[in-house]
């Protein structure tokens, strides 16, 4: 049997990396949280790691921090889903304050569990395979996600609210299958998880037939003569389409037009998001009443670009078209 004091000087030397005859203090509280940080910082800076579409500081002003429990993320080979609050919805100085007596060996399991497997695959153009939805080729429905959403939130009796961090380049298709299987399972609320800076802040998102009801529908209620607007919203890949129960709004975002050209024209649906607060300012003008928009896109437009939309109409102090309602897709 090998010696105490010689094991112990094993195990110094294997802890620290250094000789026997160096001192080797156990960790501390403090140490541990430097050393959780450093690996926090670490993630934050890689790129690869960027997994929801980032807002610059003046559009996601305002955003609140996401509260969902229960998250749906889709990756660059798959979708998961993981349960609860992480680090990176705090910013540093909110985070020292949660782990200022957090018990230090639990720092670690912090961050591991980001980590989630796939329950559902995608092939290389982020979509999922057609063998994964019900109904085949033209399904909406992904069976292994409306069972594992459902499992937690019928039968777990999780909130029914969800978290969507999905990649910025996923099409816009997957994510309409994604919120359709959401709504099958339960599911009444959801949040666009989205990064601002080094934090993570949310986007709320109304799913149909549990939408908070807009100021025109309680007017309406209240028998208060008003004009429907009906204001959608539809990325395609020429740019934005800005239209009402009046029809579509011309290149400048002033006229109706019977043209096909879009209102703000872009490639690939990367519409200019101040662009788009200017022209919906001046929509909100004529109807100060109504609070509610619609916005959908090509099935090949990237989420980033319909992220960046919704927070870009919801306005400044969600003083424009706040309550966000989508739509499965225009084509």
């Amino acid at each position: 049997m090998r010696p105490l004091a010689t094991t112990t000087a094993a195990l110094a030397l294997a802890a620290c990396g250094s000789a026997p005859s160096r001192p080797c203090p156990l960790p501390t509280p403090e140490s541990e949280r430097a050393a959780f940080f450093e690996r926090l910082e670490a993630r934050r800076a890689d790129a690869t790691g960027a997994a929801v579409p980032v807002l610059e500081a003046d559009l996601g002003e305002g955003l609140a921090r996401p509260t969902t429990y229960l998250r749906v993320r889709v990756g660059e080979r798959g979708i998961g889903v993981r349960e609860g609050h992480v680090p990176s919805s705090l910013t540093r100085a909110e985070l020292d304050v949660e782990l200022s007596h957090a018990d230090p060996m639990r720092l670690g399991w912090l961050l591991s569990r980001d980590d989630v497997d796939a329950l559902v695959p995608l092939d290389s153009h982020g979509r999922v395979p057609a063998e994964e939805r019900m109904g085949g080729p033209e399904g909406y429905l992904i069976e292994a996600l409306h069972a594992a959403l459902e499992e937690r939130i019928r039968l777990g009796d999780l909130p029914r609210e969800l978290g969507l961090e999905i990649r910025p380049s996923t099409p816009f298709r997957t994510v309409a299958e994604i919120v359709y299987t959401a709504g099958q399972a339960g599911v009444e609320r959801l949040q666009i998880v989205v990064r601002v800076g080094d934090v993570e802040r949310a986007h709320a998102l109304a799913l149909p037939g549990f939408r908070v009801a807009s100021m025109q529908e309680m007017l309406e209620a209240a028998e208060v003569e008003v004009e429907p607007l009906s204001l959608s919203l539809a990325l395609t890949s020429d740019g934005a389409i800005v239209s009402g129960s009046g029809g579509r709004l011309a290149p400048g975002c002033e006229q109706i037009t019977s043209g096909s050209e879009p209102t703000l024209p872009a490639p690939g649906g990367a519409v200019d998001v101040y662009e788009l607060r200017r022209c919906l300012r001046g929509i909100h003008e004529l109807f100060p009443h109504e609070d509610t928009i619609t916005i959908t896109a090509d099935p090949e437009v990237a989420f980033e670009h319909v992220a960046r939309a919704a927070v870009a109409a919801a306005g400044q102090d969600r003083g424009l078209f706040p309550n966000t309602q989508l739509s499965a897709g225009i084509r």
